[in-house]
């Protein structure tokens, strides 16, 4: 195959009710000393939204008791404020903040 970026399966190119979940939690990148000290956190550098991504992060080392599950949701902008103040999704959720924006 000469266009070996045609091999890249986009997550958005896949009908917009699709969904795909990747799952980090148990990939080890916090307990590896790089010589200039181990990582506190791994987390996805972007800063392009991915319509059908979910992203499950895996946990935080040194911050004492584990703050939960964290994930990667992308949402509609607008109705962003109305998910925040969900009361049924405040009981198990805590919002914390939005990562990139898409254009």
């Amino acid at each position: 195959m000469k266009d070996k970026f045609t091999l890249h399966g986009r997550a958005d190119s896949a009908p917009p009710m699709s969904l795909v979940v990747t799952d980090w939690r148990t990939a080890p990148f916090c307990i590896h000393d790089f010589g200039i000290g181990r990582p506190v956190v791994e987390r996805l550098v972007s800063d392009t939204v991915v319509e059908n991504a979910v992203v499950l992060y895996p946990p935080r080392v040194n911050e004492g008791p584990s703050p939960g599950l964290e994930v990667l949701v992308p949402f509609e902008t607008h109705a962003l404020q109305a998910l925040i103040d969900d009361a049924e999704m405040k009981e198990f959720f805590e919002f914390r903040g939005v990562e990139a924006t898409g254009s």
